[in-house]
């Protein structure tokens, strides 16, 4: 005779029961956020402070450069003759960079807490946003200070007067730190949305991606016409920001480990401000 069990707990050798698709869940396969990532973000944003507070230059134009074709052409071609105007596509460009770096966090958090109700999902996307906006900042103060790329609207006279700040930053057009924002936070959206149903998935989440994107073209393209930025300084900043949102997060989490990940390395992150430069070094061991 053979006995049949039915209801009841399940047995551990069950298998386990299917994910709905549209339920929005941290794969196993998926590196989680590890405390050396942690120690990075922390650390890097501390730094990041201590720089700006000792470079708060450069006060002249380290370099000077134009690509061809491109540049002074846009400028010619884009720039109003308002000042008004120009205020107005600034201000439109502080809108969107705005809207952008919160995105991550209020939509695609916030929805995962709210209304996915999970918690664990929700911490991981947060920590990842923190992090790779962090580094994004922190590049961006790096380079745009270290080169010291005059902006558009530097005439011959050195905005810089003698014991008075440079306000507005005449000397730091490169890299568009409005742009490399925008793409940097509209890469995370796309990697999330792309990964997790957040929107239900499909079409919706595909939208997502769409909309943040196009946001964000559109805070880059606004900072030509404000006479903020050279359109190189604009294009630069959305390459580097789309690296860093949408690549790193799937390089460090969204994908599969293969052997030794870059989630395994013992990171020691150390940035050294001075007045005449800073350098940022990250060193570890496996």
């Amino acid at each position: 005779m053979t006995l049949t069990a039915t209801g009841g707990a399940a047995r551990a050798d069950d298998p386990p029961k299917p994910r709905r698709r549209d339920e929005v869940y941290w794969h196993d396969e998926w590196p989680k956020f590890t405390f050396s990532e942690a120690l990075i973000s922390i650390g890097v944003t501390a730094r990041n402070f201590d720089f700006e507070k000792a470079l708060d230059g450069p006060r002249e134009a380290l370099v000077e450069f134009y690509v061809p074709l491109l540049d002074k052409e846009a400028r010619s071609l884009f720039r109003p003759d308002s000042a008004s105007t120009r205020q107005a596509y600034a201000r439109l460009s502080d809108i969107g960079f705005r809207t952008l770096v919160f995105a991550p966090y209020a939509i695609d958090v916030g929805l995962t807490l709210a209304v996915h109700r999970n918690p664990e999902v929700a911490a991981q996307l947060f920590l990842i946003d923190f992090e790779v906006l962090t580094l994004a900042g922190a590049t961006q103060v790096l380079v745009s200070r270290l080169i010291g790329r005059a902006r558009p609207y530097v005439g011959g006279e050195n905005p810089c007067k003698p014991g008075l700040p440079c306000e507005g930053g005449p000397y730091r057009s490169l890299l568009s730190g409005h742009t490399m924002a925008a793409f940097t936070a509209a890469g995370l959206m796309c990697a999330h949305h792309e990964n997790l149903p957040i929107f239900g998935g499909g079409a919706a989440d595909t939208w997502a991606c769409i909309w943040a994107v196009s946001v964000a073209s559109a805070t880059g393209m606004f900072r030509i016409p404000a006479d903020e930025h050279w359109a190189s300084d604009v294009l630069l900043g959305a390459g580097v920001g789309w690296l860093y949102g949408y690549y790193l997060p799937k390089l460090l989490h969204f994908q599969k480990p293969r052997g030794s990940r870059l989630t395994d390395f013992t990171w020691m992150p150390a940035l050294f401000p001075h007045e005449d430069g800073g350098v940022l070094s990250i060193s570890g061991r496996f």
